[in-house]
């Protein structure tokens, strides 16, 4: 599948859902958010066609949690949990009113899913096998039976955190090479001209490189900037790029880091302020033109030193206010997953996306059951037949998969997807005959 055919997709779904053509937009930006769940266009316009006040509530979710300061799903959002407090007993179908209606009277069935047996809060969510309440690994696929959830689940500041860090990170760059420019003007002042007294020379020597800078011109500005110093801030910078992308991560490791890139800091600060601020001459001036530079070199230098070491103050604050309020942006919780749904979602959109959600994270079982319902709503639609198909398969429920496939080419009798997905699914049915007795 291509950019260009979900970019087309999301072109006509919304001109379909500007036209008033609810099913087919829907048809349309259901499979735009399958194939691209971060698309906040889609899913915002998707919010427009569903067909219950629940749907509708899952897709502004879902742009709120791509784009926190969406202003329409926002406001979209509020009302529509107002709508839903005010008619908490309206069923689903008239919970929206002029919806087209999909279902044609030939295809109005009761599905019965009994056979599956799948509704047990004690199946493992991943393969369907029965676990105890105990059990904190699936004893067959020996996948883990709790998560970890975020408590909050969107950073508030761990962005800000993000920026503050890589602007340090470039002030700093600039500061050092600053203070090695003043360092290197300085150096032809007092009569090094032309003998390593520009910044590449200088790097080259704090680099231990081959260089052009005089043994005397190296002792005068080591005592102002000494190699140890120089490589304790080209070391910071490199940490706080580092950290900054770690926290993105949202892995509590990088906190911590983050809370000591604030010690290193504050030690930086301290050098800063204990820098001699006069630069050491090779001997007195010649002529009173050096001696005026010599002397604004020193005050330059004085200077970038009170600079400098208050904007390190301030980034120091900074960041020290924005540590405590992070921490709250890697709280987490562990919880068991119950093989269980949730019994508010009541349309086959809203079970649907749930259904799909749950196959990318290879939760089979609970992809199952919102499938089932979405089948058992609405039996015409033959994306949900593929869908259940696909989860049934990936539990072993081979025949039933297949069988589904029946139904679903009798919907659709020229669809090309069928037949494919049949033959990847006889595949896995004859590699599963051909496994030992015994094997996972």
């Amino acid at each position: 599948m291509t950019t260009g055919e979900i970019d087309l997709w999301l072109t006509d779904g919304i001109a379909a859902a500007k036209a008033g053509k609810r099913a087919e937009a829907r048809e349309l930006l259901l499979r735009v958010v399958d194939a691209d769940e971060n698309s906040v266009r889609a899913w915002l316009w998707l919010s427009g066609v569903v067909t219950t006040l629940e749907d509708r509530e899952v897709c502004l979710q879902n742009v709120l949690a791509l784009d926190p300061v969406n202003e329409a799903a926002q406001r979209g959002l509020a009302k529509v949990r107002a709508e839903i407090e005010a008619t908490p007993e309206i069923e689903p179908e008239s919970a929206l009113p002029h919806v087209d209606v999909e279902i044609a009277p030939e295809t109005k069935v009761a599905f019965d899913f009994s056979d599956t047996e799948l509704d047990d809060p004690l199946l493992c969510v991943y393969c369907a096998h029965r676990t105890r309440e105990e059990d904190r690994q699936c004893p067959h696929c020996k996948r883990d039976l709790y998560a970890t959830f975020y408590e909050r689940e969107q950073p508030r500041w761990i962005w800000t955190a993000w920026m503050v860090s890589m602007a340090e990170a470039i002030f700093s760059i600039g500061g050092l090479l600053v203070l090695i420019g003043i360092l290197g003007s300085a150096l032809s002042v007092v009569r090094y001209s032309g003998q390593g007294g520009d910044i590449s020379q200088l790097l080259l020597m704090y680099l231990g490189q081959s260089h052009s800078v005089p043994a005397q011109a190296q002792t005068s500005v080591l005592t102002i900037l000494p190699r140890e110093q120089f490589f304790l801030r080209l070391g910071y910078i490199l940490l706080v790029v580092m950290v900054a992308f770690g926290l993105l991560t949202r892995k509590r490791l990088f906190y911590i880091l983050y809370i000591g890139t604030l010690a290193i800091e504050a030690a930086l600060l301290y050098l800063s302020t204990t820098i001699n601020r006069v630069f050491v001459a090779g001997g007195a001036a010649s002529t009173p033109l050096e001696g005026i530079l010599q002397v604004a070199l020193n005050e330059a230098l004085g200077v970038f030193v009170l600079l400098s070491g208050g904007l390190f103050a301030l980034f120091l604050l900074i960041k020290i206010a924005l540590a405590l309020a992070m921490n709250d942006d890697f709280n987490t919780r562990t919880e068991r997953l119950w093989c269980a749904i949730d019994r508010t979602v009541r349309d086959p959109t809203g079970a649907f996306i749930r259904g799909k959600t749950y196959m990318k994270r290879e939760m089979w079982t609970l992809a199952a059951l919102y499938l089932q319902r979405a089948v058992s709503i609405q039996p015409s639609t033959v994306d949900y037949y593929l869908a259940l198909a696909e989860s049934y398969a990936q539990l072993g429920r081979y025949q039933q998969s297949l069988a589904l496939l029946d139904d679903a080419g009798q919907l659709q009798p020229d669809s090309p997807i069928i037949p494919n997905l049949r033959g990847v699914i006889l595949e896995m049915q004859n590699r599963a005959l051909a496994q030992p007795a015994g094997g996972v």
